[in-house]
């Protein structure tokens, strides 16, 4: 029996899909994708897969999931929820509470996320072979300036949102501004994914400080600690690859004086 990365409640599920689909000529292989071991063999971690379909093979994401997860009684083991979440994949969670996210797709149409992580569980076909299809799919990476602009203007958007009292819309704009910041911050330093557990301390407490109450004062608050972090830090995060130009830094200063900061 092969060996596998993970906890062994993970390993035995991984198992189990492999000992499901074998034989199985619908497919060409079952891929595990997603950072192996580190945070991925935590007991609350999930499992990524991508089930490569042979040409002209389709199959219906939840039917197939369901039949899947049957499969895992021997474990003790039942799918608890399973939902469609594209029309070529779906998501699991087992009564153990483990998750599983399971893709259905052709060899062409594989994620680029394989060329920076993935194994090969069971199947004819190559890491290498998946490596270089889904690379294939690889789509231009968004310019840091864009990444930067569409963080100001989200900017404008949360101060909006407070002056006009619409706290959720502003909450959630400031998680999009999060967001960026961490990728812009995995993009410079080399990374494949957006992680905060990456972050060096003092950036990861500067981030942090822009999660807000529910409270209109808290939303402006965080706003301003962001500002302060883009005008100050942005060196840090971007690994000296970005920084305000004189319209962008104009931007940041207007919010400022609108919204009484400066």
């Amino acid at each position: 029996m092969q060996d596998y990365p993970n906890t062994p409640q993970q390993q035995a599920i991984l198992q189990a899909v492999v000992a499901f689909y074998q034989d199985d000529r619908r497919l060409l292989a079952v891929c595990l994708v997603g950072p192996l071991g580190g945070d991925a063999g935590q007991a609350t971690a999930g499992l990524n897969l991508d089930i490569v379909l042979a040409a002209g093979v389709t199959v219906e994401p939840l039917a197939e999931l369901a039949a899947l997860c049957a499969s895992f009684v021997g474990l003790g083991e039942q799918a608890a929820i399973i939902v469609a979440t594209g029309l070529d994949s779906g998501g699991v969670v087992l009564a153990s509470l483990l998750e599983l996210a399971v893709r259905y797709h052709p060899l062409a149409s594989s994620s680029p996320a394989v060329a920076h992580y993935g194994l090969v569980l069971a199947g004819s076909l190559t890491i290498a072979q998946l490596q270089a299809a889904g690379a294939a799919n690889q789509q231009a990476d968004e310019p840091l300036g864009q990444m930067l602009n569409r963080c100001l203007r989200y900017a404008v958007a949360v101060d909006t949102a407070a002056e006009r009292g619409d706290l959720w819309r502003g909450v959630e704009l400031l998680h999009q501004m999060r967001g960026l910041l961490l990728a812009i911050a995995a993009r410079t330093q080399g990374q494949a994914r957006p992680a905060t557990d990456r972050l060096a301390a003092a950036l990861h407490d500067r981030l942090g400080a822009t999660l807000p109450l529910y409270s209109a004062a808290s939303l402006r608050h965080c706003l301003a600690t962001f500002l302060d972090l883009l005008e100050y830090d942005l060196r840090s995060w971007s690994n000296g690859q970005l920084l305000l130009d004189d319209a962008q830094n104009g931007v940041l200063q207007a919010i400022r004086e609108r919204a009484g900061y400066a």
